[in-house]
């Protein structure tokens, strides 16, 4: 018997079912909602964090060494990372807690964001910044922390040899909770669902 071949596309019926679970979830009561103030201050902090050329701009890539510090050849730095620097804003939003941008350098220089779920022993020595996620953990608390629009480098370039443009686009997409939304982690995969997706932008 040969394996039948996947569609590309799912049935219309099957697609407007997920639309209308991404209209549930958007208006559910149990659905974590951010403050649009904080949510506008961090917005405002991550725009002028972007701009100035003095501080480092954080990057998720898969495969890189978490935490490590890398000069790009316009001179920026740039840290490595996976999903905690996000997961660690997210946990300040919930908690109604916002910085200014002096206090965000003074976090950086303390070693007090989290860049890493863990850190491998191999390579605790081969990196800056070495704070991991812990207690800002969004997944320990039963959530996903999913973004709207696509956060990855799609590019086989090394970090250092990308467009900066590129790369403070894809580093404010990390980062602003614009970006964010959360759903119970025990059905997270939907979150990577266009169509679920596309029912959690702001209205």
């Amino acid at each position: 018997m040969s394996i039948p071949k996947c569609p590309e596309k799912l049935p219309e019926n099957i697609l407007g079912k997920i639309v209308i679970i991404g209209e549930l979830w958007k208006g559910s009561d149990i659905n974590p909602k951010f403050s649009k103030n904080l949510v506008e201050e961090w917005d405002k902090l991550i725009m002028s964090w972007k701009d100035d050329k003095k501080m480092p701009i954080i990057i998720r890539k898969s495969g890189g060494i978490r935490g490590q510090e890398i000069i790009h050849k316009s001179g920026r730095p740039i840290i490595i990372s996976d999903n905690s620097p996000a997961q660690w804003v997210c946990f300040k939003v919930l908690e109604e807690i916002s910085y200014n941008k002096e206090q965000i350098i003074d976090l950086l220089k303390n070693d007090k964001i989290p860049m890493s779920f863990a850190i491998k022993a191999n390579e605790k020595d081969k990196i800056k910044y070495k704070c991991t996620l812990g207690k800002y953990s969004i997944n320990k608390n039963g959530w996903k922390l999913c973004h709207i629009r696509d956060i990855g480098l799609k590019s086989s370039k090394q970090v250092n040899e990308i467009d900066i443009v590129d790369l403070k686009e894809k580093f404010c997409l990390l980062m602003n909770p614009k970006n964010f939304f959360l759903i119970p982690k025990a059905i997270g995969g939907i979150g990577e669902i266009k169509e679920f997706i596309n029912q959690q932008k702001s209205k």
